[in-house]
């Protein structure tokens, strides 16, 4: 897929719009254009009186697995600098019109907090959900220690947070919050 393709789409079938994470070569992986471009895609739709609920999938045969680790660097070697602070993307989803995440393959990461600040999250066959920091010795972000314990109850939440196991959504956490 050239570069030029947007991170994320948007599109808008009578009252739902559809919001899909466009990076399938990296089984969409998390940049800052894709946050950004969420944000903006979900105002737009909270904006539009004619847009009931919305969809957020992610293309090809991944939902999203997780933050991009090879993000560009900046002139000298070095990353661009962190963005200001702003509402944080789980309360952001939280306020937004009905969420429905339609996972279609794997969610780690980001990829699985995205779908915990749903309304709804539904998945296919395919669908490999994981918290898999503690494997790689980071902490989970975006709120998730607050968010999976909500969802899936606390004995799951920790299981999934401390051992980093992948499952599927279907033993765990899909239904509505």
């Amino acid at each position: 897929m050239p570069d030029s393709e947007p991170h994320v789409l948007l599109e808008k079938r009578g009252r739902v719009g559809i919001i899909t994470l466009n990076r399938p070569e990296r089984l969409n992986a998390w940049s800052r254009d894709m946050a950004r471009l969420v944000r903006e895609h979900i105002t737009d739709c909270n904006n539009d009186e004619g847009i009931g609920a919305v969809v957020l999938t992610g293309a090809g045969r991944g939902f999203c697995s997780g933050a991009d680790l090879q993000r560009p660097q900046a002139e000298g070697g070095q990353r661009p600098p962190p963005e200001p602070e702003q509402e944080s993307l789980p309360e952001f989803l939280q306020r937004s019109k009905p969420l429905i995440a339609a996972i279609n393959g794997a969610a780690v990461g980001v990829g699985f907090t995205l779908p915990l600040a749903c309304d709804i999250r539904i998945a296919s066959e395919n669908a490999r959900v994981s918290m898999r920091f503690v494997r790689i010795g980071l902490t989970p972000e975006l709120g998730s220690t607050q968010i999976l314990p909500q969802v899936a109850g606390l004995a799951n939440a920790a299981e999934m947070m401390l051992t980093g196991a992948s499952t599927t959504p279907r033993k765990r956490c899909v239904s509505a919050s």
